[in-house]
């Protein structure tokens, strides 16, 4: 994934905001963000609509592989297709145009500053309307603050209380330091590769976890290898039994159910010599390290929930299997 500071290789992110028409509920809600892949030399600009979540107090999510959005989709307007976030409010760019030459302004200037992002949507649309009120009283003058809202933040500098737009979502890092996750084709590394497993004990679920009935699963899957495109769907949501093992979580994925395909059915990846490796994000407060699955066959999938992330969310345990 893209570090917080914006940049992978020779393009650029910047998030832009939501785009809810395209937010999907389930066990872990999945919420789609808007970014600009900026590609610096050219100075040219995409637009990407990428799934995300939140998840061990992240957000979690990868830019490289969102689905690219035409500009001139009815459906990407800022009513329907995107709420921009409070940093664009406050300085009165609402229009894909005008955030654009923003944007490019930014890589110009070399100004690439982030800060963290709200959490909380419903504080984050507080957040949208105070910064947009404040920049309408400061441009209008006081008496176009008729309500209270707009009186409560008159007077107020938008620039400088949203003085950069909301970082990326948290990077993902696995124990080993590699780069490759998810399905890795021709590997022949992994037996090398051990993963660290001296931070396990500091989990409290051992001897609790026979009270989950079920583990909700994100499954990503990372799509190119060798610049080639392997046409797997970008990410699964599935539950396992709370007993599952490494053995039958990779069964499940190589077999497929009634819902899915599995990858040994698969025709494009039929061309290759691959193998499949299991990294999982365990559910620990603020954790962005995924533990190679294969490594630590000795854990069921709800070890990897820690019990005190568990009752915060009233007895269920989610993870991130990549």
């Amino acid at each position: 994934m893209p570090p917080k500071n914006t940049t992978s290789g020779s393009d650029i992110y910047i998030r832009i905001g939501r785009r809810t028409l395209e937010d999907e509920n389930g066990d872990i809600p999945t919420q789609y963000l808007v970014f600009a892949r900026i590609e610096a030399r050219k100075k040219r600009v995409e637009w990407l609509s990428v799934p995300t979540w939140q998840f061990n107090g992240l957000r979690i999510g990868n830019p490289e592989i969102g689905d690219r959005v035409r500009e001139n989709d009815d459906s990407f307007t800022r009513t329907t297709g995107l709420d921009p976030d409070p940093y664009f409010f406050a300085l009165g760019l609402l229009s894909l145009e005008r955030i654009r030459g923003h944007l490019v302004e930014l890589v110009v200037r070399k100004s690439l500053r982030t800060v963290p992002e709200t959490y909380d949507e419903e504080v984050a649309q507080v957040e949208r309307n105070q910064a947009q009120w404040a920049r309408m009283v400061l441009e209008y003058g006081p008496q176009v603050a008729d309500t209270k809202g707009m009186r409560a933040v008159a007077g107020q500098d938008p620039k400088k209380r949203f003085p950069h737009p909301w970082e990326l979502p948290a990077v993902l890092a696995d124990s080993c330091d590699t780069s490759l996750i998810g399905v890795r084709p021709g590997s022949k590394r992994g037996s090398q590769q051990r993963a660290k497993q001296e931070w396990l004990p500091t989990f409290d679920s051992f001897g609790k976890g026979e009270k989950i009935p079920a583990v909700n699963i994100i499954a990503i899957f990372v799509n190119d290898f060798d610049g080639k495109a392997l046409r797997l769907k970008q990410y699964v949501e599935l539950d396992f039994d709370a007993d599952e093992s490494v053995k039958s979580a990779k069964r499940h994925f190589l077999e497929g159910d009634d819902s899915t395909d599995g990858l040994n059915n698969h025709d494009h990846l039929s061309k290759y010599e691959w193998s499949l490796e299991l990294w999982v994000l365990p559910q620990m407060e603020g954790c962005s390290t995924l533990i190679k699955w294969n490594d630590v066959p000795q854990l069921r999938a709800r070890d990897f929930c820690d019990w005190r992330a568990v009752q915060r969310d009233q007895g269920k345990c989610a993870m991130c299997d990549s």
